[in-house]
């Protein structure tokens, strides 16, 4: 029973010391569990904030490369404003120049044509003085002459005759100035009574049939006819009497 008991106590001893070294072999498990978690869950931590340092790493070189390229730009888009502003200043430049030169044209030509203007002025001026001089000089004569033939007076039945207008076509212009005589000119004058007629000088009396048929020199104009102030016809008619309305302004007579 001694032995027995022993043998038991022995057992029993065993056991305890087996239990204690499995107890401490789970314990040393446990500790190298938890030790290798530690240092995983250290590892994982670890690994994040390296991964969160590069990646600030990699965000902060991008910002400096964005801040680099946008200085970059900022300073291209500073010498392209300026380069443009010293085109346009150029531009302006030119422009200014040209509309310079274009006023300086137009003064010149303003002025060109001013002065041409006036020269044209005072040649009008000059050749209207020298008509009227001329157109005075001939209503002078006109006067004159008109006044001579108007003083004579026709007493012979041929000078009544003659200041009877014959029934010819009024001449144009052209050939007044052909046939006509020249302002200065007198009219011709009259047969008198003193000149011997064919009866007394013992001649036959010439009767309608022998006489040749005479074209008379004075034009036939209609009333209101306008005739210019310096042509024969109007010299003639007012020396014979007719009543003649001069226009002053046109230079020209109205037969009444």
């Amino acid at each position: 029973a001694a032995e027995e008991e022993a043998a038991r106590i022995a057992a029993e001893k065993a056991a305890v010391e087996k239990a204690a070294v499995e107890k401490a072999a789970a314990e040393e498990e446990a500790a190298r569990k938890t030790a290798e978690e530690e240092a995983a869950r250290i590892a994982a931590e670890k690994a994040v904030e390296e991964e969160a340092a590069r990646k600030a790493a990699a965000e902060k070189a991008a910002a400096d490369e964005a801040s680099a390229a946008a200085e970059e730009a900022a300073a291209a888009a500073e010498e392209a404003a300026a380069e443009e502003a010293v085109a346009e200043k150029a531009v302006a430049a030119e422009m200014a120049a040209a509309a310079e030169k274009a006023a300086a044209e137009e003064a010149a030509r303003v002025a060109a044509e001013k002065a041409a203007a006036e020269e044209v002025a005072q040649k009008t001026v000059a050749e209207k003085a020298t008509v009227d001089e001329e157109i005075a000089k001939k209503d002078a004569e006109e006067k004159d002459t008109n006044k001579a033939a108007t003083e004579e007076t026709p007493t012979t039945t041929e000078a009544k005759t003659a200041e009877e207008p014959a029934s010819v076509t009024a001449p144009t212009q052209d050939s007044e100035a052909e046939a006509a005589p020249s302002a200065s000119t007198p009219l011709a004058e009259e047969p008198v009574a003193s000149n011997p007629t064919p009866e007394a000088n013992g001649a036959k009396p010439e009767t309608a049939s022998d006489k040749a048929p005479e074209v008379s020199t004075i034009p036939t104009l209609k009333p209101a006819e306008q005739v210019k102030a310096t042509s024969p016809a109007m010299k003639t008619l007012s020396a014979n009497g007719k009543k003649v309305k001069k226009d002053k302004k046109s230079k020209a007579c109205i037969i009444m």
